[in-house]
């Protein structure tokens, strides 16, 4: 049940203001002349001093002061209401006015409308622009009449919402006047939702000991009250402002305050334990913390005027529970989770700070067990969450590097899962963390990302997919492209979804954190000083951050937006490049979701450069060739040193280098699969989604890290293996031909002996099939086919393969040259940062 109902058109229209305003200044005028009367009474009965005596005459008048005193209680409520009434009736008489006045808009233009506020055409409208003998015109006329339908409806139902807003604070108003009266509210069926209710509630829970059965009655039923519908819901989690009754935070603030952490925390364990019925109360009481707590959230008072939710509407002790990052004194550990802004333990009880110390990490386990049940679509508030964030990556930082805490790791680990899991339910706020570009009010004071994120990536989370930690960055895959380019909310996703994305790429390829120095990158490949490497620890999370920056494959060898269609993410140079693609490398999984959509991208240059050498021979896109070798080398620098990290660390380093070529089978398979999903072309993150299923990734490499044969594969030859067939000229060659046989650009009738070529489909015979046993129509046949396609005398064909030959050198002429091997490159030039800087570009 929604906390305003949103009315419906021909409600509205129906209101009689003029009367509801009358009816309020009756109240006022009628609680007026009861005290007068009231006052007469008293009077009348105080002057029976003189003829009623003794027990009787002393109780008369005793009774005589209790009902003046009910009455102007009474009197009092009355006026209240009716002075609630005419302060409120003129945002009603506002909000019906511009509902009205739409409505004459939208007729007059010939549209229709609906009670609920939709808007449709009208049987004219599509007629008259049917009529038009231009059928492109006729599209284009529906269309704009098809837009405007929808801008009104949308200002149609706003109004409408904005109605019943200014309708219910209204009745809310009355509402609390009323429960003023003697004996209001005890007891009732459906308590006030108010700042007095609230106070009162929280007062009976902070008594401790079992809550009384009425006293969680009458909470509940304030919480049937004040849920959000669907549709308020949905804002919440869009970031657009939802409205609400003032009286609905002012309870909810009051009611905290009132029972304090310890009683909110007791209540919800309390609920939580009574099974399914109690546990959805339980959530009820989180979400009423979660709309405190969120900056879109408007309460709306009778008269007009607005409170708004935040972090700083939750009371002070509850704060001090989530913000207070405690190191205490003498601790001096290196390392970048050191987030601290106190060296106390809150102690409100007085118990001294060795005692504090184990109450306080009880406390945020307690409290954010009781504030994770919230739904996911009641978002927490911006501030809230980037608090949750940063206390999660202190305490990781302290489990993980601080000894001798005040609790086990057990009560700090759940607090760690608690905060990340509330925390990443706002998007804005993960985006923000992981920029650090936040203004004060939401990032608070001496924020560093690397304080923060780094502690949560080394943090030993469960290897399973709803691990908290993964919602992090889930997220930023799926708003990376926009799938509507015209769609300005679209445009602003991946905007935050880009910058978010670099973000994470800094933090995880820096060699000198501007937190305080730290190598992240080494860390990262060497968790808290051992030699496991992210991959290791957290393979799950490792695949999520894969996931992550998929989209981002052409951006990390700066394809350029018109290109990757992406947003936000200004790219990155080969050595950060590199760094990335290591980090990944460090799980079978992961490696082959980052390296198969950057071979799928290459691929799909290769496909775009044939195509618009066919159609346009002066579009001058050899540039293609470039960038599409720079990912063939990318790929390869990553694997390599992935494999450099584990022959230093001495982890299996012939078993690594003997795996190299399953890996290659592996991401060309993979490839093939985003290649085959989006169709031939297309933006290949719009074709992750089938490399994502579980069936698919389990037929690459199944949930033990082990590669499975796929067939047919290229064949890889040559010692150490390499992308020899992913990258070399046939295989770029192979691609463009295919691309123009699918396009119709080719007729595949015309190839020299086809019959070697082609497969029953009439399509080019798959790669690994077409290479096998050494057929070599590619090297006999592929650059005359390509050659006559490819109408000019630029040679436009040559001057491709040879600028993606040497942009797939690219990331080795900085890591190897001058170097022994590419193990020394890795330690100096990836780790150690020993490069000439202005050598560290990508050229174009």
């Amino acid at each position: 049940m929604s906390g305003v109902p949103i009315p419906t058109v021909s409600q509205v229209r129906a209101w009689d203001l003029e009367a509801l305003a009358r009816q309020g200044s009756y109240w006022t005028q009628q609680a007026s002349r009861f005290k007068t009367e009231l006052d007469a009474a008293h009077t009348a009965v105080g002057n029976s001093v003189d003829y009623l005596v003794g027990k009787f005459g002393t109780g008369a008048r005793d009774k005589g002061l209790v009902v003046r005193d009910q009455g102007y209680k009474a009197a009092d409520a009355l006026e209240a209401a009716g002075e609630r009434i005419t302060t409120g009736i003129e945002p009603v008489r506002f909000a019906k006015t511009t509902v009205t006045d739409l409505l004459t808009t939208i007729t007059s233009g010939g549209y229709l409308w609906g009670e609920d506020g939709s808007v449709t055409l009208s049987l004219s409208q599509l007629a008259n622009a049917m009529a038009d003998k231009d059928r492109d015109a006729a599209v284009i006329k529906l269309a704009a009449l098809q837009r405007q339908a929808d801008q009104y409806a949308t200002a149609l139902k706003a109004a409408l919402a904005a109605a019943g807003v200014a309708a219910q604070s209204v009745a809310d108003g009355v509402n609390e006047a009323m429960a003023e009266l003697p004996n209001a509210g005890e007891g009732a069926e459906n308590p006030a939702v108010n700042a007095v209710t609230g106070e009162r509630l929280g007062e009976q829970v902070s008594k401790g000991g079992e809550i009384p059965p009425e006293v969680l009655a009458q909470i509940d039923q304030v919480f049937d009250q004040t849920s959000l519908s669907d549709a308020e819901k949905a804002a919440l989690q869009a970031g657009d402002a939802v409205v609400v009754p003032a009286s609905t935070l002012e309870f909810t603030q009051k009611f905290l305050d009132s029972a304090g952490p310890d009683g909110f925390t007791r209540l919800s364990e309390q609920l939580n334990a009574q099974g399914p019925d109690g546990q959805a109360k339980a959530q009820a009481l989180a979400n009423s913390v979660m709309l405190l707590s969120n900056e879109n959230v408007k309460g709306v008072k009778a008269d007009g005027k607005q409170i708004e939710g935040g972090y700083e509407q939750l009371p002070q002790e509850y704060r001090d529970i989530l913000s207070s990052r405690v190191v205490e004194p003498g601790v001096e550990v290196p390392g970048v989770g050191n987030d601290g802004n106190t060296t106390r333990y809150p102690d409100p009880n007085g118990l001294g700070q060795y005692r504090a110390g184990t109450e306080f990490t009880n406390n945020l386990m307690g409290l954010t067990n009781a504030l994770a049940l919230a739904d996911d679509e009641y978002v927490p508030g911006t501030k809230l969450s980037t608090e949750l964030y940063r206390q999660a990556g202190h305490t990781a930082w302290l489990i993980d590097d601080v000894p001798n805490q005040p609790n086990s790791d057990d009560v700090l680990g759940r607090s760690v899962t608690n905060l990340v899991d509330i925390a990443s339910r706002n998007e804005e706020a993960s985006a923000i963390v992981l920029t650090g570009d936040g203004t004060p009010d939401q990032l608070g004071a001496g924020y560093h990302r690397d304080s923060t994120v780094m502690p949560l990536l080394t943090y030993d989370w469960p290897d399973t997919e709803d691990a908290p930690i993964n919602k992090v960055f889930s997220w930023i895959g799926t708003d990376a492209i926009p799938t509507d380019p015209s769609d300005p909310a679209q445009i602003a996703a991946a905007e935050r979804a880009g910058k978010a994305a670099f973000g994470l790429t800094e933090v995880m390829s820096t060699i000198n954190s501007g937190a305080d120095g730290t190598n992240n990158y080494n860390d990262l490949l060497n968790i808290n000083g051992t030699n496991d490497a992210i991959g290791q620890r957290n393979p799950e999370l490792t695949q999520t951050l894969a996931k992550a920056l998929m989209p981002y494959v052409g951006d990390f060898v700066q394809a350029g937006p018109e290109l990757t269609g992406t947003h936000g993410f200004p790219g990155l140079d080969p050595v950060e490049a590199t760094r990335v693609m290591t980090i990944l490398d460090s799980d079978p999984r992961a490696s082959m979701l980052i390296n198969s959509a950057a071979l799928a991208e290459a691929e799909r240059y290769d496909r775009m450069f044939a195509t618009q050498e066919t159609s346009d021979p002066e579009s001058g896109r050899n540039s293609l060739g470039r960038s599409s070798g720079q990912l063939r080398g990318l790929i390869e620098a990553g694997l390599n040193a992935e494999i450099a990290d584990r022959n230093q660390d001495n982890r299996d380093d012939q078993a690594a280098t003997n795996d190299l070529k399953n890996r290659y089978s592996a991401i060309y398979t993979g490839a093939e699969i985003i290649l085959g999903a989006q169709g031939y072309p297309g933006a290949v993150v719009a074709a992750t989604g089938e490399l994502f299923k579980t069936d698919v990734i389990n037929g690459i490499v199944n949930d033990q890290g082990e590669y499975v044969n796929q067939t047919p594969t290229p064949q890889f030859k040559g010692q150490p293996f390499t992308l020899v067939d992913a990258g070399n000229s046939n295989h770029r060659m192979y691609n463009m031909i295919d691309e123009l046989i699918r396009q119709g650009r080719l007729d595949p009738a015309t190839l020299p002996e086809s019959e070697r070529a082609l497969g029953p489909d009439n399509n080019l015979l798959p790669y690994g099939k077409l290479t096998e046993n050494n057929n070599p129509w590619l090297t006999n046949n592929g650059s005359n086919v390509l050659s006559k396609a490819m109408p000019g005398d630029h040679d436009p064909l040559t001057h491709y393969l040879r600028n993606a030959a040497e942009g797939a050198n690219e990331p080795f002429a900085i890591v190897q040259t001058g170097r022994q091997d590419f193990f020394d490159g890795f330690t100096s030039v990836l780790v150690n940062g020993n490069y000439v800087p202005t050598d560290n570009h990508w050229i174009k």
